[in-house]
């Protein structure tokens, strides 16, 4: 595959999803602290006190995710531009742990929402799911794109190393 979801150039479409990635980075660890700010608000009992650490700690989570999902949209910005495979091997690492722990808060946000039958309408829960669903099958589908890309510079990294050595055992 030469090109990144079919449109552009490999390098262009990486540095593309590390640039888009880091804007949605900050926004999401700006969302986040808003949230923090908020939680008390949403909180749904204040006797609820395993209900309230639980979503403190999937926030503190979220604050840590974002964190690293910062720092790894950089390096793999700046692996795609060196085309070099270990920080674009860093982003793929650490983002299939925020893709796992997005599927985590999806399944927490529906207990919260729907099972503890908060304020929110029925209907408002669907949308919010069937909307974090998405996002999620989308952002699998740009890891995908990535580990394409850093599949392609380890074969043409072995290419050059197996055209020099078949250079050096084909002199007499």
């Amino acid at each position: 595959m030469k090109t990144c979801c079919g449109c552009i150039d490999m390098r262009k479409g990486v540095v593309t999803i590390g640039t888009i990635g880091l804007i949605a980075s900050m926004l999401m660890l700006a969302s986040q602290f808003i949230l923090m700010a908020l939680q008390k608000k949403v909180m749904l009992d204040e006797t609820d006190k395993i209900g309230n650490n639980l979503y403190s700690f999937v926030m503190i989570m979220g604050i840590v995710v974002c964190f690293f999902k910062l720092i790894s949209d950089c390096l793999l910005i700046f692996g795609a531009i060196k085309q070099t495979t270990r920080e674009v091997s860093v982003w793929l690492a650490i983002n299939l742990c925020t893709i796992i722990y997005l599927f985590i808060t999806l399944v927490f946000i529906y207990d919260l929402l729907a099972v503890h039958k908060s304020n929110m309408d029925h209907q408002e829960v669907v949308i919010l799911i069937v909307f974090l669903l998405t996002s999620n099958v989308c952002y699998l589908y740009l890891w995908y794109q990535v580990y394409i890309f850093s599949r392609q510079l380890d074969l043409d990294g072995r290419t050059s190393l197996e055209g020099i050595l078949q250079n050096v055992t084909a002199r007499p």
